[in-house]
């Protein structure tokens, strides 16, 4: 799920156009307000920004997107016509996957995005392998430790009563 955000129709069509014949589900806002708003509504996996918005710039948004419970670790990259340095450093510094100057070629640009999508893909799904493996390892860890805990207690109870203090001592450290 792709949203593009840019105050320039042409843009935002242009953009839109390059992405529909790969089946992406795209969104586009020309008002900033209204993505921003949306970001707090749903998740999507990529966000494409441009830098200068009226009153909300892409770099405000960016920062709303990282605060988004829905949409912190979501893909975000910017286009814009800004190419200075220090402007690209401060998208990166947001967390931007990747800075596109316009004007861009639209098919370096879908290169740009696929790769994106398909390297967030694969990280999708090694952290779902991971968070699987761990929860496996946690139940099956779980099993036997309550197993000795309740054989350790049955023991323990045995022992309360006993005269021999030193086994008593023992089985109460244990």
């Amino acid at each position: 799920k792709v949203m593009i955000v840019d105050d320039n129709r042409l843009n935002v069509e242009l953009l839109a156009e390059t992405l529909a014949s790969s089946g992406l589900d795209i969104t586009t806002f020309i008002n900033p307000h209204d993505a921003a708003e949306a970001v707090n509504k749903e998740k999507f996996d990529l966000f494409l920004l441009d830098v200068m918005m009226p009153e909300v710039s892409g770099f405000d948004l960016a920062k709303i997107i990282r605060a988004s419970v829905f949409n912190a670790t979501a893909l975000i990259m910017f286009i814009s016509a800004l190419s200075d340095s220090d402007t690209k450093i401060q998208g990166y510094n947001l967390g931007s996957y990747a800075y596109i100057e316009k004007p861009f070629d639209v098919n370096v640009v879908r290169s740009q995005i696929f790769n994106a999508l398909k390297t967030k893909c694969l990280n999708d799904a090694i952290n779902r392998t991971k968070d699987d493996f761990f929860a496996m390892i946690a139940h099956d860890l779980k099993s036997p430790v309550n197993s000795e805990i309740a054989a350790l207690d049955l023991l323990m109870r045995s022992y309360e009563n006993s005269d021999d203090v030193f086994k008593r001592d023992i089985v109460c450290d244990i």
